[in-house]
């Protein structure tokens, strides 16, 4: 039986990588007032039009327009952004581990197809947002959560929003201010990365990840095997493994 030393499975844990789906709202690639804004990207409510600001830097960032406030009137000013896995291929490699700011780290897990993703925020560090809390409301078919934060003496590192089950549909976001004034909120983009459910690794279900459960799926290597292909990306891989090893020991 093939059999895998701890310094090669320690290699397969640390250079496999999982992706994530980036929406970053300006993409001409310049922090210089103009914008291209990304077709996941829209206003709501009432709101047509912002005001710029300084790029945002966090993991997987490029140069590019932060925006501020909004025109909204009778409605607060609302910012929209829209997610669909099976149809926005991943577009930003995050390795299992890395660091996203405010102690999150990277799944290292691919996208694309159902399961539980977490949704983040990102904006420049600021002192002056005067709208009160923003609020986040995050939809897709079956679930949804909302969450309401101050962005102020905060920014510059992706800020975990919560969790969302996707089944099938659409993921939309909704970013609102409590009330509308000049610097009534702030953003840069969100990001989209799927994560491993807590029990994810227990192939023979036994109630939890160990060796069996690797010797599983080193057995089935570089096959599409439904059960050992925690990723869904059509063969049992590195990042797979990488998923297995995120739960060792779990579920006890």
């Amino acid at each position: 039986m093939f059999r895998m030393t701890s310094l090669a499975i320690a290699l397969a844990f640390t250079t496999s990588a999982g992706a994530g789906y980036l929406i970053q709202i300006d993409t001409d690639g310049a922090d210089n007032g103009p914008i291209t804004f990304s077709p996941n990207f829209n206003f709501g409510g009432d709101t047509m039009n912002t005001s710029t600001s300084v790029a945002a830097t966090a993991f997987g960032t490029t140069p590019g327009d932060s925006i501020f406030g909004g025109d909204g009137v009778s409605q607060p000013d609302t910012y929209v952004y829209v997610y669909n896995p099976p149809a926005h291929t991943d577009n930003l490699v995050i390795p299992f581990g890395t660091p996203l700011g405010e102690g999150n780290f990277g799944t290292g897990v691919v996208g694309g197809g159902n399961g539980v993703y977490r949704v983040y925020a990102l904006w420049p560090f600021t002192e002056n947002v005067s709208g009160g809390l923003t609020t986040y409301d995050v939809v897709a078919p079956g679930d949804n959560f909302s969450v309401s934060l101050n962005q102020n003496n905060r920014g510059n590192a992706w800020v975990l929003l919560g969790t969302i089950n996707y089944t099938g549909g659409v993921i939309t976001v909704r970013q609102t201010s409590t009330t509308n004034s000049f610097i009534s909120m702030r953003a840069f983009g969100m990001l989209f990365e799927r994560v491993v459910a807590p029990c994810a690794g227990d192939l023979n279900n036994d109630g939890v990840t160990n060796g069996e459960d690797l010797a599983q799926m080193l057995a089935v290597w570089n096959t599409n095997n439904a059960i050992a292909d925690l990723n869904s990306d059509g063969v049992v891989d590195g990042a797979d493994l990488a998923a297995l090893l995120a739960t060792w020991g779990q579920c006890v």
